[in-house]
C-alpha cells in the first residue's frame, strides 16, 4: 500500500512539473459567433460541391479547443502537439472509433493578427489544395470548431493580438 501511495505522489509531482513547464497565455477568449460562422461557411462550401453538411460533435469540439488553447499558451502553430503527438493521435483521444469499421479524422488551422471573417478563413482553406481536400472530404460527417482571440500571444505569434481557428473533422 505504501508503494502505491508513493507512486501516486510521484505521478502527481510529475504532472504538476509538466504543467508548470507550459507557458501561460495572457488570456484566450472564445469567439462563438466566429465558430458558428466558420461551421456554416464550411457547410456552404460542401453544399456547393454536392456534399452533405457536417454536424457538430462534442469530442471534436473538445479536441479543437484543447489544441487551440495549447497553441495559444505554448506560442506555437502546428498540427502536432508540443510533445510531438500527431493531430490524428490527439483527435482519437477525444473522438474514438467506438467500434466503427470506417474511421477518418482531419484538421485545418488558421491564425491571423488582423480582424477575422469566417468567409475569408474558409476561402483561404479552399484556395489551398491540401486544405480544400480536407474540408471537402466525403469521409467526414462531423466537425468541432474553436476560434480563440488571444491578446499578446507568445512565441511564434510575436506577442501580437491574434485569432486562432482550429477545425477538427471526423467520420465514423
Amino acid at each position: 500500500m505504501h508503494a502505491v501511495r508513493t507512486a501516486g505522489a510521484l505521478l502527481g509531482l510529475v504532472a504538476l512539473l509538466a504543467l508548470s513547464a507550459v507557458p501561460a497565455a495572457a488570456e484566450a477568449f472564445p469567439d462563438e459567433p466566429l465558430e458558428d460562422a466558420v461551421a456554416a461557411e464550411i457547410n456552404r462550401a460542401r453544399a456547393s460541391e454536392g456534399l452533405g453538411p457536417l454536424t457538430r460533435a462534442a469530442g471534436l469540439a473538445a479536441s479543437s479547443r484543447s489544441h487551440a488553447l495549447a497553441m495559444a499558451a505554448g506560442g506555437f502553430f502546428s498540427h502536432s502537439s508540443l510533445d510531438g503527438t500527431s493531430f490524428a493521435e490527439r483527435i482519437r483521444r477525444y473522438y474514438p472509433r467506438n467500434g466503427s469499421r470506417r474511421y477518418a479524422v482531419g484538421e485545418v488551422l488558421y491564425w491571423s493578427a488582423r480582424p477575422v471573417r469566417a468567409d475569408a478563413v474558409v476561402g483561404w482553406w479552399l484556395s489551398s489544395r491540401s486544405h480544400r481536400a480536407t474540408v471537402l472530404s466525403a469521409r467526414f460527417r462531423q466537425l468541432g470548431v474553436t476560434a480563440l482571440r488571444v491578446p499578446s500571444a507568445p512565441g511564434f505569434f510575436g506577442a501580437r493580438d491574434v485569432t486562432i481557428v482550429v477545425v477538427d473533422l471526423g467520420g465514423r
